[in-house]
């Protein structure tokens, strides 16, 4: 047998020999180039998507400690992110988290989201209730620095909260994917039952990223279910080459994107012409067309004020025929 794989004649063969019971072709005899596959689990994801989706789980973990930790004013720790494929009825809804003394509805929430793009389908994050409801106490103003084990439906005030984790969740995605492809999530529904998942088909492989996060005072899990069939279209752009292909060029244009999102902030500007001081009564009697007398000359440096502050000197002049200032000076 040449190669790794069996040509459409030795299949063949190997076919009619079971069937009629007879001695397996010469082939067959070469056990070494063999290899076991489970049909009930089929390993649609190698080991360099497992890998570059471990990249992106930790990059996405990151991302949303940070987040979480600005908002909650408390350190979190990023815990070791793992990667597995599992079928996604047989094995994966089997592992999603419930225990006897709470009901499985009550337990964790699970957040279908639409990658946003053509031939891309649909992913699922899970989320702790307990942590959702610490999360919504925490930016009232509660106490972070605190365990969490209350788990129960959220209320419509707590819904809130849940759309503003959900900005944070999406927004990360997309980071965290853009190694890989420009992918534009949108959350689509939420579930507490995860037999109401229809995400993709019962037989698909599913990959799950496993995003730990822990303080002093508590430890979770958030998982992202991943289905093949939802990534199949870009499986060849998961790869290592390709975030480190990405990273450098993103090292090289950092300066040059910092700039460019700089300009795009908006700032009030103004140039104080003269001052001159008059009592309220004075103030009060003033019409359309009085003149009021200034100190200034036109030969004179005036102030220019950004946001409130001092930031430059110029003189008054024209354009044209237009009204304008000649810039002189920065400011330090």
């Amino acid at each position: 047998m040449s190669g790794d794989k069996l040509s459409q004649e030795q299949i063949d063969a190997l076919l009619k020999a079971m069937n009629e019971g007879a001695e397996m072709p010469d082939f067959a005899q070469e056990a070494e180039k063999f290899q076991e596959y489970d049909f009930t689990r089929p390993e649609k994801f190698g080991v360099e998507h497992l890998r570059t989706l471990h990249t992106i789980a930790s990059s996405f973990g990151k991302q949303l400690s940070q987040s979480l930790a600005a908002r909650m004013r408390i350190p979190i720790e990023l815990g070791p992110s793992t990667v597995e494929q599992v079928p996604f009825t047989s094995e994966d809804a089997e592992k999603m988290p419930f225990t006897s003394e709470y009901v499985e509805k009550d337990y964790y929430l699970y957040c279908v989201i639409d990658l946003g793009l053509p031939g891309l389908g649909e992913i699922v994050i899970e989320m702790d209730l307990a942590f959702i409801i610490y999360i919504h106490e925490c930016w009232l103003g509660g106490d972070s620095k605190r365990k969490f084990t209350r788990r129960r439906p959220l209320t419509a005030f707590e819904g809130l909260t849940l759309k503003n984790i959900f900005s944070i969740l999406c927004q990360n995605l997309e980071q965290s994917f853009e190694s890989v492809i420009e992918i534009k999530p949108k959350v689509v529904t939420t579930e507490t039952n995860p037999n109401a998942l229809k995400i993709t088909t019962a037989s698909d492989m599913i990959s799950v990223l496993n995003v730990n996060m822990k303080t002093d005072y508590w430890n979770t899990t958030i998982r992202l279910g991943i289905p093949f069939l939802s990534v199949e279209d870009i499986m060849d752009k998961l790869t290592s080459e390709n975030i480190v292909e990405h990273s450098s060029d993103k090292r090289k244009t950092y300066f040059a994107e910092v700039e460019a999102e700089v300009q795009k902030v908006r700032k009030p500007v103004y140039v104080a012409v003269g001052e001159q001081k008059i009592t309220m009564g004075s103030l009060e009697q003033l019409e359309e067309g009085d003149i009021i007398p200034l100190q200034t000359k036109v030969t004179d440096q005036l102030r220019g004020y950004v946001d409130g502050k001092h930031k430059f000197n110029c003189f008054v002049g024209k354009d044209g025929t237009r009204k304008a200032f000649l810039f002189k000076s920065f400011v330090e």
